[in-house]
């Protein structure tokens, strides 16, 4: 297997989202192994990112002072075709759909082979009939690609003209945090993604709504930052539940929200494979998620043994879950202790490894 030498992700930025701490963790594991590793932010705006990477890693901003908008991305990937030229990559990895159409668009030609990795259901991700044509135009350039679940390669697979791919889980780093006894008698619920129209929060909110009296005492935290903080601040408001659902806000400490907190829930429309609940399962949370499109959910959990799906957009059966899980400490603990059996299959290195085996066949 050809070794790998020297690799440049390329990512919109640092500034907060899975797929940016998925990348993030993969590339300090992949510097770990004296890999010369590269970061290039194609639309950061020389915001400071908010994930931490090793000292060793390179980070060019090429949006950094640029022109916003349109003219801004243009800039940036013209910017980013000169830096590969300049440089001997073995290989460019982008993260997220709209990123890797991007890349091949302006280095598909080179002779740098790109890798793309999706972030989400691809049904969702091309958004547009545009996104849908540059696809079917672009995609064949890769070199090859990594996908979260089997969804998502059957439904790419088409755009790749044979060229090989993997299916790779998100890694997840070991956390001092999982050797501690965590308190199951807590009565706090956590949620933790973008506040953003898939993430699906007013299910979320008016089911807790629908069991608060009969839970008056648990707390609801949502971390994250998004558009729909207003929105969402005003069904709370409606509700009369502002001591009880807190909007938190992005927080670079979210494994000690996790392991303070007994439950965790997802109400997402849609998914590719969520950092967050993977996250929150290796944390030892008990956690209850709908069956969000995308088919990660089934992938993660086994229903009723790790955690608890529900139907998707189902307020009734969300409500139902939580009340019969803020009901039982002990099914708690039990959902929660069955739920860090996942940590051996996202373990960082075991995943870095995966990744570095893929690349070295391409």
């Amino acid at each position: 297997m050809p070794q790998i030498k020297k690799v440049i992700f390329v990512i919109d930025s640092l500034i907060g989202g899975g797929a940016e701490k998925v990348m993030t963790v993969l590339a300090n594991r992949f510097a770990d192994t004296g890999i010369e590793v590269v970061i290039g932010l194609i639309n950061s705006k020389g915001i400071t990112p908010v994930y931490s990477v090793a000292t060793n890693i390179k980070i060019v901003d090429f949006s950094e002072n640029k022109v916003s908008g349109k003219f801004g991305l243009l800039k940036s990937i013209i910017e980013l075709r000169r830096y590969v030229k300049n440089n001997d990559f073995n290989v460019i990895i982008s993260f997220m759909m709209h990123v890797s159409l991007l890349v091949l668009l302006s280095c598909g030609n080179l002779k740098t082979p790109i890798v793309i990795r999706t972030a989400n259901d691809p049904e969702r991700e091309l958004f547009s009939p545009f996104h849908k044509r540059m696809t079917r135009y672009l995609l064949p350039n890769a070199k090859g690609a990594v996908f979260q679940n089997q969804h998502q390669a059957d439904y790419y697979d088409r755009y790749l003209r044979g060229n090989k791919y993997a299916i790779i889980m998100n890694p997840i780093n070991s956390n001092p945090l999982w050797a501690i006894e965590k308190d199951y008698s807590t009565k706090t619920i956590i949620a933790v993604g973008r506040l953003v129209e898939a993430k699906n929060y007013p299910l979320l909110i008016h089911a807790f709504a629908n069991i608060y009296k009969h839970h008056s005492q648990w707390k609801l935290h949502i971390f994250g930052d998004g558009n729909k903080k207003e929105e969402l601040t005003e069904i709370i408001t409606a509700l009369d539940l502002n001591d009880s659902i807190i909007l938190t806000g992005f927080t670079k400490e979210i494994d000690k929200e996790l392991h303070n907190a007994s439950i965790y829930v997802m109400s997402s429309l849609y998914e590719g494979m969520p950092n967050a609940l993977t996250e929150a399962m290796c944390m030892g949370c008990a956690c209850i998620t709908t069956d969000f499109s995308g088919g990660a959910s089934e992938i993660l959990i086994e229903n009723n043994v790790t955690g608890i799906i529900v139907e998707n957009n189902n307020e009734e059966a969300l409500s139902s879950a939580m009340s019969l899980v803020m009901n039982d400490v002990s099914l708690r603990t039990e959902l929660g202790h069955n739920a860090t059996q996942l940590r051996k299959q996202v373990d960082s290195k075991t995943i870095a490894n995966l990744w570095l085996e893929y690349l070295g066949d391409l």
